[in-house]
């Protein structure tokens, strides 16, 4: 089956009503960490720290090689280029992966 819609009715379809969930009473407003296999509320110091810290420590031991990034083809070009200028400029990783392939829109077309 071919999708045969207009190339931004998907966008248009979604967006309507996405601001619901920034008012949903179970949306998260803290950050969760995960302690003793439980996810506990912490502060946004920590939550950084939680992620920062071990990608620090296999920066040091491996080298920027050692990290990659694998988005989503539902991105804004202001986020690839952003996420872009981390990889490449701030890490020094090339292991950027757009995932440009895997998207809804993408499997419904193909025959």
């Amino acid at each position: 089956m071919r999708w045969t819609g207009s190339t931004t009715e998907g966008w248009t379809r979604r967006t309507p009503f996405g601001w619901q969930a920034n008012h949903s009473p179970d949306r998260l407003t803290r950050p969760l960490v995960r302690r003793d296999g439980e996810l506990v509320e912490t502060d946004w110091d920590t939550a950084v720290d939680a992620v920062a810290g071990p990608t620090k420590q296999l920066l040091e031991e491996h080298g920027p090689r050692s990290v990659g990034f694998c988005t989503t083809g539902q991105m804004f070009l202001g986020e690839y280029y952003t996420l872009g200028l981390i990889g490449h400029s701030g890490i020094g990783t090339n292991h950027m992966d757009g995932n440009t392939q895997s998207t809804p829109r993408t499997r419904v077309i193909s025959p």
